[in-house]
C-alpha cells in the first residue's frame, strides 16, 4: 500500500469514528478523547506500517511489469520460418552491413536445422545464438581472412554427420531493450549463452577436439569472445574489417568452461532468468 492509500483509508475511518460518535449518548468529552486516541493509535500504526523494510520480490516484479505473467525464459533450436524470419530481422538490427539476410540464412538452416538457438520470453523470440557446422576448406577461409561470413553458402555448411570438428560460433544477438540495466543484458546473455552450449554439446555430433572461429562483429562481441568463451585473436580480418577469433579445444575443457560461465551468472545480484 502507497501513502496516497494509505492517508485516504486512514482519514475515511476518522470520518466514519466522527460520525459514530456524533449520534452516541456518550458525553462530548468522552467521545473527543475517544477520537483522539484512536487518531494517535492510527498515525503511530501508519508510521510502523510505512518504515516497513521493502519486499525485493516486488523490485523483481517490476523489471517485468509489462507482462501480467511471471516472465519463463527458454532456450531451444529454431523450429519454423517464422522464427527465422524473426532472428534475420534481429540480426538485422543488430549488426546493419554485417549481418546475413533471410535467404542466406533460410539457406544455412535448410541445410543443417540445429544452427540457431532462440531465446525467447513468454514464446517471443528477444534473442538467438547461431553455431554452424562447417566443411573444413569453409573454416580455414575463413581464419585466413579471405571471406565475410556472408560468403558461406549451402556446400561450406555440413549436414548432420558424426565427429564433426569444424565449426562457425555465429552472431549473439539480443533485442535491445534487454540489453540494459532493468533486464540485467548480461545475466540474460549469460543464460542464453550457456543453455545454448548445454544443448550443442548434447545433441551436436562432435568430435573429441573441436575448432571454433567467430567474428567479433561489436566490442560486446570480442568482450564475450576473450573474457567469456576463451576465444584467441588470430591477428587478421575478414574483407569488411572484423577481427577474427578461434579456439581448438577437447568438448571436456568446454563443458568446464561453461560450466565457470554458469557460476559466474550465479553471481550476479539480479535475479536470474529461469526455464520454468
Amino acid at each position: 500500500m502507497n501513502r496516497t492509500k494509505f492517508l485516504t483509508i486512514f482519514a475515511t475511518l476518522v470520518g466514519i469514528i466522527i460520525a459514530i460518535a456524533s449520534l452516541t449518548t456518550m458525553p462530548p468529552i468522552v467521545a473527543i478523547v475517544t477520537i483522539a486516541l484512536l487518531v494517535t493509535l492510527g498515525i503511530i500504526l501508519g508510521i510502523i506500517y510505512l518504515r516497513r523494510p521493502e519486499n525485493p520480490a516486488l523490485d523483481i516484479l517490476a523489471k517485468f511489469k509489462e507482462d501480467s505473467l511471471p516472465p519463463v525464459f527458454e532456450v531451444r533450436a529454431i523450429r519454423t520460418g517464422d522464427e527465422l524470419c524473426n532472428i534475420a530481422e534481429l540480426d538485422k538490427k543488430t549488426y546493419g552491413e554485417h549481418s546475413v539476410d533471410y535467404n542466406g540464412l533460410l539457406e544455412w538452416w535448410q541445410c543443417y536445422q540445429q544452427g540457431i538457438y532462440a531465446l525467447l520470453r513468454n514464446s517471443i523470440i528477444i534473442g538467438a545464438v547461431g553455431i554452424w557446422p562447417l566443411t573444413k576448406n569453409a573454416f580455414e577461409k575463413l581464419i585466413a581472412g579471405s571471406w565475410r561470413e556472408s560468403k558461406i553458402g549451402t556446400n561450406d555448411i555440413c549436414e548432420k554427420s558424426d565427429k564433426q570438428m569444424y565449426w562457425y560460433f555465429g552472431d549473439i544477438i539480443l533485442e535491445k531493450k534487454y540489453t540494459g540495466k532493468k533486464y540485467d543484458g548480461q545475466k540474460i546473455v549469460h543464460f542464453l549463452l550457456n543453455n545454448a552450449a548445454k544443448v550443442w554439446i548434447e545433441e551436436a555430433p562432435l568430435a573429441d577436439t573441436v575448432d571454433l572461429c567467430a567474428i567479433g562483429a561489436t566490442d560486446k562481441d570480442v568482450h564475450i569472445l576473450e573474457h567469456w568463451l576463451g576465444f584467441m585473436y588470430v591477428h587478421r580480418k575478414t574483407p569488411d574489417g572484423l577481427p577474427i577469433y578461434r579456439r581448438t579445444a577437447l568438448v571436456t575443457e568446454l563443458v568446464r568452461d561453461f560450466e565457470k560461465l554458469q557460476k559466474i551468472g550465479d553471481r550476479s545480484q539480479s535475479t536470474t532468468p529461469t526455464k520454468q
